[in-house]
């Protein structure tokens, strides 16, 4: 995974730099260079989580709905039973069982489902996404200068819709942190690094339908990179995955609100 994002970033900030980027790279190793990086990148954070805070308010928005029939339903729930079929119930085509166990987690600590908390739990996931970014850049090209410029396209305001609706933060976001942490995980050799890839590629499965993809993605990589074992491993989880995601599933269902 590490080769391709090496070669980009190469090309992008080594090799043919833009003439700002080539202004900013060869100022690169003074400290005042680096320190103005860190406050760029601190500063986009900055700014975004500023601009949920100023934006988002604690009401509820179309599929936001939802959650509080759960939380009502969960609240009336007397056995255990009905609680875990309250979790792995469907909403439209997806089993919301990573956001349920949040907005559980938020009503048991709060009293209440506050959707601007979801909103800001669900855009934590970006730090996440920033903090693989940073993983997968080589230490030898500029890892500040890719990382300010990889933060300011994730901390932007064309996410509005993920500044502003509870679902969407807490649904998309942390979907792509999950697929993209499974994937970090997946070319790394040892049995530690499959079982977090699994790992994640479940809390995606479980968090919106789309996860599932994670499993079918990874399965031609294991049998072309000739990790048969793993590929095997990784393949029965992903058939346990599917196993359990499409048992009773009933088509495209919403729940009454």
């Amino acid at each position: 995974m590490s080769g391709p994002m090496s070669g980009l970033l190469a090309r992008v900030f080594v090799q043919r730099p833009a003439p700002f980027f080539a202004w900013i790279s060869d100022r690169y190793d003074s400290r005042s260079m680096r320190t103005a990086l860190a406050l760029l990148i601190a500063g986009a954070i900055g700014i975004h989580f500023l601009l949920i805070e100023r934006y988002s308010v604690n009401v509820p928005v179309e599929d936001d709905y939802a959650f509080l029939s759960f939380a009502s339903e969960l609240a009336r729930s007397e056995s255990i039973s009905r609680t875990w079929d309250l979790l792995f119930q469907q909403q439209n085509e997806h089993r919301m069982v990573v956001l349920k166990l949040v907005c559980a987690l938020v009503v048991a600590l709060y009293s209440e489902l506050d959707f601007e908390l979801l909103i800001v739990l669900g855009n934590l996931s970006l730090l996440g996404l920033l903090y693989l970014f940073y993983k997968l850049i080589p230490r030898d090209q500029r890892p500040l200068l890719a990382l300010a410029a990889v933060s300011l396209l994730l901390f932007q305001a064309q996410t509005w819709e993920s500044m502003v609706w509870a679902a969407a933060a807490a649904l998309c976001t942390p979907l792509v942190f999950f697929a993209g942490a499974a994937c970090y995980f997946l070319p790394k050799a040892g049995a530690r690094n499959l079982a977090l890839s699994i790992a994640f590629a479940s809390l995606a499965t479980f968090t919106a339908g789309g996860g599932l993809l994670v499993f079918i993605a990874g399965m031609p990589y294991f049998f072309v990179s000739r990790r048969f074992q793993a590929g095997w491993v990784w393949s029965a989880a992903g058939l346990l995955h599917f196993i359990v995601y499409f048992f009773d599933y009933t088509g495209h269902v919403t729940l009454l609100y």
